[in-house]
């Protein structure tokens, strides 16, 4: 298991990876990534919640999907990081208590979107990385 780091960006923590790398000084500076790439993934994870954008998690979500080993922990680990950062952006930028509230029970439901349809999206590019049989924890 890798280690853990936190990492703060305009007064946000953010937990990652030890080896990720942080390329953006502010968050405005992330680029648009939250999605699933194509299709109805695409469409039904939108950029913000409830008008935060939440793009550094998803970047730093996706850094994770390249980067982990194929293994179904790396797949949790991965999945949990995104939901702990996503919430980490709502908590710290939210001004609204209301708005805080409906979406972190947002960050929770693209959470468990990432934990079902998303792992088919993990599996399919840990195949296309060159991994082939040797995945672990999916039935290939």
């Amino acid at each position: 298991m890798e280690r853990m780091k936190i990492v703060s960006i305009e007064g946000v923590p953010f937990l990652l990876r030890e080896s990720v790398k942080v390329p953006f000084p502010r968050l405005d500076d992330f680029p648009d990534c939250c999605g699933a790439g194509e299709g109805l993934g695409e469409k039904a994870i939108p950029e913000t919640m409830w008008g935060l954008r939440v793009s550094p998690a998803c970047w730093f979500h996706d850094e994770d999907f390249a980067e982990v080993e194929p293994t179904a922990e790396a797949l949790k680990g991965a999945n949990f990081r995104l939901f702990v950062n996503a919430s980490s952006l709502i908590i710290y930028r939210s001004k609204s208590v209301i708005l805080r509230h409906w979406r972190l029970y947002r960050a929770a439901k693209y959470f468990s979107a990432v934990q079902t349809a998303g792992a088919a999206t993990f599996w399919k590019l840990k195949r296309n990385q060159g991994y082939g049989g040797k995945l672990s924890g999916t039935s290939n």
